[in-house]
């Protein structure tokens, strides 16, 4: 996928600065879907082509492609049974210490990218400080984060950092097109991106209706009729994130619809359907549930709780900001209501 530091001046700038200093360290960072871990591997191709271009076709760059060049270690989460992205913990610094205690072999360089790097545990961090505060060699270290705030400022205060924003929506567009999207579906798709090229890609197979349709259905259901419906849709536990994504853009089409804004509605093939829903609704409580989906995001993505239904953490008062709900069924049977 093409980033937005996908071009050569970018690229080679951060080059000559690697050059000049003997290695480096980098962050990465914005929010998911802009194509940093993409252009993070892009940057180790143009720091060990072997035509300094990249030119994407000598071993080198083939074997970051395949990930076996011997000078560029990825470090990334791991998966669990269920599907969900485990922490990064200090068995991994090890490895990358050990990886860096040797001279390139065929590179330039010895290369670390850690992707998700906001997913490294509070003992691996600490870990990782001292690589930061010690660099050896020609070393250079990539962070990728869509949530730098939880990574210590000690780490941060020591990384060069690299912002990726948003895509305009026309070049997202554009994007999709060159892919052979036809013309409605590269429109909505970029609409619903919201600035997120990977997002848009994944779209084209995967649009998402049936969880805005789980979302329609479950509003419309008795507090009685939601309890067997969610144990269905539950059952698709690698869903909970999309149904939280889902759920926040239509409401936000809700809230627009409500305030008259229908130009900035997302969701345009499920418009008279958001107008049905939002009626439901008084305009005030909907920012309210907006607030809900993405505070029950953040706080479902730290304690992985998708499971166990307990009411012991049936919501929690946020200040009069919606509820938080740390159970996603809580947060469906509850929050939407």
């Amino acid at each position: 996928m093409a980033s937005l530091l996908s071009n050569q001046n970018a690229f080679r700038r951060l080059t000559e600065r690697a050059a000049d200093i003997g290695g480096g360290s980098y962050l990465f960072w914005g929010p998911e879907g802009l194509g940093k871990m993409e252009a993070a591997i892009e940057f180790a191709k143009f720091l060990e082509c072997l035509k300094k271009t990249p030119c994407l076709n000598c071993r080198s760059c083939v074997d970051i492609d395949k990930r076996i060049h011997p000078d560029v270690l990825i470090v990334e989460p791991k998966i669990g049974e269920s599907g969900e992205e485990k922490e990064i913990g200090i068995g991994e610094v090890r490895r990358i210490k050990h990886f860096l205690s040797f001279f390139p072999q065929s590179g330039s360089y010895k290369i670390v990218v850690v992707d998700k790097a906001d997913r490294l545990t509070e003992e691996a961090q600490n870990s990782f400080l001292k690589i930061l505060e010690e660099p050896k060699g020609r070393a250079i270290l990539i962070l990728v984060a869509a949530n730098p705030g939880r990574l210590l400022e000690t780490i941060l205060s020591r990384l060069f950092p690299v912002k990726f924003k948003t895509w305009p929506r026309e070049e997202i567009y554009r994007l999709l097109k060159g892919k052979g999207a036809d013309e409605k579906t590269a429109r909505v798709a970029a609409r619903k991106a919201m600035g997120r090229p990977a997002l848009a890609e994944e779209m084209l197979s995967d649009p998402h209706d049936d969880e805005q349709e789980a979302i329609f259905e479950l509003i419309d259901k008795s507090a009685a009729g939601r309890f067997v419906f969610v144990e269905e849709i539950l059952k698709n536990e690698k869903g909970n994130e999309d149904l939280l994504d889902a759920g926040l853009f239509l409401f936000r089409d809700m809230l627009l619809l409500k305030l008259g804004l229908n130009d900035l509605v997302v969701n345009v093939n499920f418009r008279e359907k958001a107008e049905k829903a939002a009626a439901k609704y008084e305009a005030g409580k909907i920012p309210d549930i907006i607030r809900s989906i993405l505070k029950t995001s953040i706080i479902l993505k730290d304690t992985n709780e998708t499971d166990d239904f307990n009411f012991n953490f049936l919501f929690r008062n946020c200040d009069g900001n919606g509820f938080i709900a740390s159970d996603f069924k809580v947060f469906l049977l509850i929050c939407l209501t």
